[in-house]
């Protein structure tokens, strides 16, 4: 547990670039004072002992003791158990530690986080220094301002600028010196001993439940303010590169966008895994103290992969509702401005917001998979075709009444092979007509031929002729009976 702390920290105080640097890592790492460092570099191991010259930046975690001397040009950042630093730091000097030595000199601004801080008296800080913890020994020189905030304080040594002291007892040793304005804040009075100088009075801020009211008040509001400007500075900064990518690199952002839209389901499953995976691995490189270097790496590997996962979100979100041509840039950019901003607003929502962010993530870090095979499918526009038009439906033979072939048709039409007319009881024997009989229709039976191809003959005519033709055939038996008899 206290390995996985201090590596945390670490990593935290390594604001810093970290992709150029050069590591190293292993159980007890030692360096002479010959040793020469050109190049920002990061120490990981159980114990560390540095008596060498560093030009750049210098990283140091140890997760029992560790041992700084030497020279280190720009910063110095510590984190350990139990460490000594006597080095010459020519810019800023980072600790976190539980009980830490200083006894170098630093020549920018000093911040130290430590359970227990002692200052020799050979220590030098010509800049602010800040030292937090539960109790501080300072008996050093700081040529500009100071502020300690601790539990118990004891100072001994020289501070040139203002004094700014929190915590709950305070002693001014005899050999102290402080020629700026001394300003604190206890439950109790300070206690200054015999010997020692204060140039100016010390101002006394008496620690009450008021002002205790008034401090959280004032954080509180703080950092709400300090939230909105970090949201603006996260949404200027990632609507800046969403914009520059998708100038640069078009298809591949369409593409990584359309990934999400077309196999949303698998991205999201995908990043569900991703983001398991990236958590075990910084867990295990944080425990081992020597995969921090590879910790690091991973962490901001996965911050760039969230910024991706965003900007491709707000870009899809933009061309579902705008849908712009590929080959339209400015369509495009506006659409990614448009469905980003829109995610940002949502995300704002409490829970909701929340809910949606995960949501973003996972299936922004599955499609990061998903997208180096993909190929968007082609949309077909739908041609409605025209509409042809309504042909009569065809009549049936049968729903047509019988017709004599002489008066409705030339030639003889072919009949449904189910439809079988009824014959009449009368028409079953051979019909008698005379030759004249037969000469004088014959004419007429051309005549109706003639007019039937010249117009066309409706039912309610036809139903008229079927049944003239009817009677004539009656009339004729009736005749015929008659001669008989």
């Amino acid at each position: 547990m206290r390995k996985i702390i201090l590596s945390a920290l670490l990593v935290i105080l390594a604001a810093s670039p970290v992709l150029g640097m050069q590591f190293q890592s292993g159980e007890n790492i030692y360096y002479d004072r010959g040793d020469l460092l050109d190049e920002d570099f990061y120490i990981a191991a159980e114990q560390v002992d540095f008596s060498g010259n560093a030009l750049q930046d210098l990283f140091v975690a140890a997760s029992s003791k560790a041992a700084i001397a030497g020279t280190v040009v720009q910063d110095l950042n510590v984190a350990v158990v139990e460490g000594e630093i006597n080095a010459k730091v020519g810019d800023d000097l980072h600790v976190l530690a539980k009980h830490i030595i200083l006894s170098g000199r630093v020549g920018g601004s000093a911040l130290v986080l430590a359970s227990e801080i002692y200052v020799k008296p050979q220590s030098v800080f010509e800049a602010d220094s800040w030292f937090l913890g539960g109790s501080v020994h300072f008996s050093g020189t700081a040529n500009d301002r100071m502020r300690i905030s601790a539990n118990t304080v004891m100072l001994d040594g020289t501070v040139a600028g203002d004094l700014l002291i929190e915590a709950g007892s305070i002693i001014i040793g005899r050999k102290a010196r402080i020629l700026g304005r001394l300003e604190y804040t206890a439950e109790k009075e300070i206690h200054i001993e015999q010997g020692a100088h204060v140039q100016n009075r010390p101002v006394w801020k008496k620690n009450t439940g008021e002002d205790q009211d008034d401090v959280s008040a004032g954080l509180k509001n703080f950092f709400t303010f300090g939230k909105v400007v970090y949201r603006l500075t996260i949404y200027i900064g990632l609507l800046v590169l969403g914009c520059i990518l998708i100038l640069l690199l078009p298809q591949p952002a369409r593409r990584y966008a359309m990934v999400m839209r077309y196999q949303f389901w698998s991205s999201l499953g995908w990043g569900v895994l991703t983001a398991l995976g990236i958590l075990v691995g910084l867990i295990i490189f944080i425990i081992t103290i020597i995969g921090i270097p590879l910790a690091i790496v991973l962490g901001i590997t996965s911050f760039a992969a969230w910024m991706a996962t965003a900007i491709g979100m707000g870009y899809l979100l933009g061309v579902l509702v705008l849908k712009p041509a590929p080959d339209k840039m400015k369509a495009n950019i506006g659409a990614f401005v448009l469905g980003f901003t829109a995610l940002f607003l949502v995300e704002l929502i409490p829970v909701v917001g929340a809910l949606i962010s995960l949501v973003v993530l996972f299936a922004g870090l599955g499609a990061l998979w998903l997208a180096k095979n993909f190929v968007e499918p082609k949309v077909v526009m739908k041609v409605q075709p025209k509409k042809a038009a309504v042909k009569p439906e065809p009549v049936l033979q049968s729903e047509i009444p019988v017709v004599p072939k002489a008066v409705t048709k030339k030639k003889s039409a072919v009949k449904h092979p189910e439809w079988k007319p009824a014959v009449p009881a009368f028409q079953k024997t051979p019909r008698l007509v005379s030759k004249k009989k037969a000469a004088s229709k014959k004419p007429a039976a051309k005549k109706v031929k003639q007019t039937t191809t010249k117009k066309t003959v409706s039912k309610k005519q036809v139903v008229k002729k079927n049944t003239g033709v009817k009677k004539q055939v009656i009339k004729q038996r009736v005749l015929k009976t008659r001669k008989k008899k």
